[in-house]
């Protein structure tokens, strides 16, 4: 009987190009040795995996699951051999293989159920759809988590309502220029800060709000001492006995950079360099040491981030790393058992920032699992380590800024990773250009020539979303040389190979495309839809920023084919008729074809095209 133990790391039987195959497949730091038949190869290396003979290793194999990664001809012979050697736990790499896709397909969806429920949470705690609440059932908006909810909202394609939330803000300005709390009595640095940066966020969607942010700036600038100091209005207002309260301020000054850049207005950047130099040279100790909420100590370390004091912010994080690495999670203070939702969150947006994914993943997961069937996050929880302690911050109550951050958390986990995937030049070289005569690439291409057949070319618009290092974008260049021809992707590096095309390029995203409405004439995403989680807002974005009778152009991964490749953590395959159904909330009727070929070596099942005509 074959038995297989999940826990063990593998041992590769097979050293070959199916064992190349298998570190792929099950990933290189899973994989303890390669074994193979071939005495030539004992010794060596295959990736950085030394290789063994069998004789070599035997008495030890218990600890590990042997997967063989031959190919389909040699598989039963090196099945009797491991069966005389009294060597049971084996598996076939095909049947591990398809047991992980498996996995990975049900992680996908519990991971979309998380956002999903976030995000309902979110829409449910909304009130008249103009402000989040405090706490879940709270009755009045609160002005500075609805501020700093607007980028959230916009990264993931919900325009309408971060508008909504920017004119509740404008409409309750206090008189003197700052916002405080919903009744306006009390005015907020802190929160003014956060409301600024919202304003900022939509203010290209909202020109109007100008007036307003210059007004709030003028009163943050105000209340900037000679110094450089940025004080607490009210020292109680963080809570009694927080550590250097007003450090949260540093996170307070990226707009004023913004608007200083922006509107032409330098004294607004250089008032937040005095502020950020005060705070380096009079408490550059209390900002590294990990002396106040993991929630508030987010706030000093990512605006440090933001303000481009990476150093200072890594020398920070890295008080933090000691206790993730050591507990697996940080706690809500240094010398407590409990955590903190939301300041989980937050560390894992700055070590993703930082670059470093892993640490950002263990904390993300961490915080992920702690939310609620509401889709909501209480404040804090207890851990098995805080048996006996009460956790204290917001524990029963579900705080309307977990789901924010969870919302960038995830953002900047996507971001991350694609800076990671990018930086393996060497594993994309594939990826670099597409054949003329693959069938993803003539799908697009027909839709291009059709729309040049109807208007000259000169003025046709088309747009990749989600670009890659451009290879459709390199042929339709050399194809329809006339044609004005735009691509979009999360990160600049990709963008940074198309420097030799005509080409214009834009840093964004499928559910945040920084283009004006109904600008183009042809829209399509290869091979990107399945890495944009909120797939409905991905495609009103697409539909938002195509012509009326323009083409909307889908080339992806089908359901039919899971298996077939590698899948990332969120990506997911689609069903034909959900993704249909969403388009035709856009589109004329839409059609699907399937079995289209990348080139020979691609499954002709993997890959299908929706196509719609724009209503």
């Amino acid at each position: 009987m074959i038995k297989t133990n999940r826990e063990k790391k593998y041992v590769l039987f097979g050293a070959g190009e199916y064992g190349k195959r298998a570190i792929r497949y099950l990933s290189e730091e899973k994989i303890a040795y390669f074994l193979d038949n071939d005495r030539r190869k004992t010794g060596t290396n295959i990736e950085g995996i030394p290789v063994y003979l069998l004789e070599e290793k035997r008495s030890e194999l218990i600890n590990y699951t042997v997967v063989i990664s031959v190919s389909k001809e040699k598989e039963d012979t090196i099945a009797r051999q491991l069966d005389k050697e009294g060597v049971t736990e084996y598996i076939h790499l095909k049947d591990e293989y398809s047991r992980i896709i498996k996995q990975r397909v049900e992680n996908s969806k519990q991971n979309l159920d998380i956002y999903q429920s976030a995000v309902q949470w979110i829409e449910d705690n909304t009130l008249n759809e103009k402000a989040i609440c405090y706490v879940s059932g709270g009755k009045e908006g609160y002005p500075e988590v609805t501020g700093y909810f607007i980028p959230s909202l916009l990264k993931w394609g919900y325009r309408e309502m971060a508008v909504s939330y920017a004119q509740w803000l404008c409409s309750i300005q206090r008189a003197d220029g700052a916002w405080g709390d919903a009744a306006g009595t009390k005015a907020f640095i802190f929160d003014t800060g956060q409301i600024l940066k919202g304003l900022l966020a939509v203010s290209d969607l909202l020109p109007e709000v100008k007036d307003t942010i210059l007004r709030g700036c003028e009163w943050l600038v105000s209340k900037i001492e000679s110094d450089g100091r940025l004080p607490l209005l009210n020292e109680a207002d963080w809570g009694v006995g927080v550590a250097n309260a007003e450090l949260v301020h540093l996170y307070c000054l990226s707009p004023l950079k913004e608007v200083s850049v922006r509107y032409g207005i330098p004294q607004y950047g250089k008032k937040a360099d005095e502020v950020l130099n005060y705070y380096k040279r009079k408490h550059r100790e209390d900002i590294v040491r990990f002396e106040r909420l993991s929630h508030f100590q987010a706030y000093v370390l990512e605006g440090l981030v933001d303000l481009g004091e990476v150093d200072l912010a890594r020398e920070g994080m890295e008080v933090m790393a000691e206790y993730l690495d050591r507990f697996g999670y940080v706690p809500a203070y240094r010398n407590v058992g409990w955590v903190c939702s939301t300041g989980l969150f937050q560390l894992a947006v700055i070590w993703f920032k930082l670059g470093e994914v892993k640490r950002g993943n263990q904390a993300f997961a961490y915080a992920c699992e702690l939310q609620n069937e509401s889709g909501g996050w209480y404040g804090s929880y207890p851990t098995v380590q805080s048996k006996e302690e009460e956790n204290t911050y917001f524990p029963y109550d579900e705080i309307s800024w977990a789901g924010k951050f969870f919302l960038d958390a995830l953002h900047a986990k996507s971001i991350a990773e694609f800076e990671v995937l990018y930086e393996g030049n060497h594993a994309l070289e594939n990826f670099h250009e597409i054949d003329k005569t693959s069938e993803l690439y003539q799908v697009v291409y027909e839709s291009v020539k059709r729309s040049c057949s109807t208007k000259g070319a000169e003025t046709v618009h088309v747009l990749d979303v989600g670009c890659g290092w451009g290879r459709y974008i390199r042929r339709l260049s050399e194809d329809f040389p006339s044609v004005n021809l735009y691509a979009v992707e999360l990160i600049p590096r990709p963008l940074e190979c198309m420097e030799d095309l005509k080409v214009h390029k834009a840093v964004g995203s499928l559910t945040n495309i920084p283009y004006r409405n109904a600008e183009m004439d042809v829209v399509y995403t290869c091979e990107a839809l399945e890495h944009a989680i909120d797939i409905k807002n991905a495609i009103r974005e697409m539909a938002r920023v195509t012509k009326p009778g323009g083409m909307m152009i889908v080339v992806d991964k089908n359901l039919e084919a899971l298996g077939c490749m590698k899948m990332m953590e969120w990506e997911q395959y689609f069903d034909e008729n959900k993704l249909r159904s969403y388009m035709e909330a856009f589109c004329e009727k839409v059609t699907v074809i399937h079995g289209l070929r990348l080139n020979e070596e691609i499954s002709s099942s993997l890959f299908s095209a929706w196509i719609g005509r724009r209503k």
